[in-house]
């Protein structure tokens, strides 16, 4: 205000950018702890992994691009089901492929690999980077827990994460490979599509 009464434009426009990067700064703050004291609405239903990969892409595309990480889908995803909510299953892999970004950043090869494996009535969905590993797999999942450079997270994804495959019944694990680097396993309920009702795409759970 000082500076406008006396007609000083360049310091008023310079204060205005910094109040508009801090205001930026608070807001990617105060998001993940939004996220992290919401109740799960628990609205579960049949979601196909080809679904959350095509929106998990539309939004990672650009990064994985300019950062030249290859990303490897399983074959027939569309026919893959698990009981979940769609937009807060993306937001679980939208991190857990977002924290693989960043562990590969060092790679002069950068790879991510999404596999799937089904036990009995559920379905383990698995995301494994070639970067180095976890420094402390029994604490990642702990809040505000971050090895991540000044700028890069709070510490929250991970138990934002966590919680909501729990609220789906599901867990959520991180090991480190022994041939590449940390492995994420989501294990969710399976979804079936119905024999009788399999035009209609109903779907049921075992």
């Amino acid at each position: 205000m000082a500076f406008l009464k006396t007609g000083r434009i360049e310091p008023v426009a310079n204060n205005l950018q910094e109040i508009s990067g801090l205001t930026e700064r608070m807001a990617k703050i105060i998001h993940p702890l939004k996220e992290f004291s919401r109740k799960s609405t628990n609205c579960i239903e049949a979601v196909s992994l080809q679904q959350i990969r095509d929106g998990v892409m539309s939004v990672m595309y650009g990064r994985f691009e300019k950062e030249a990480v290859s990303v490897f889908w399983p074959e027939a995803v569309g026919e893959i089901w698990v009981m979940a909510d769609r937009l807060r299953l993306e937001q679980v892999f939208v991190n857990l492929l977002t924290n693989a970004l960043q562990a590969v950043a060092a790679q002069s090869v950068k790879e991510i690999h999404i596999s799937v494996v089904k036990m009995h009535d559920q379905s383990e969905i698995r995301v494994l980077d070639n970067g180095p590993g976890v420094q402390d797999p029994e604490r990642v999942f702990e809040p505000f827990y971050t090895t991540k450079s000044s700028g890069q997270g709070i510490g929250l994804g991970l138990p934002i994460s966590q919680r909501i495959i729990e609220s789906f019944y599901g867990e959520l694990r991180v090991r480190n490979h022994e041939t590449a680097g940390a492995e994420f396993l989501v294990r969710l309920p399976t979804a079936q599509k119905s024999p009788i009702d399999s035009a209609e795409h109903r779907l049921i759970v075992n």
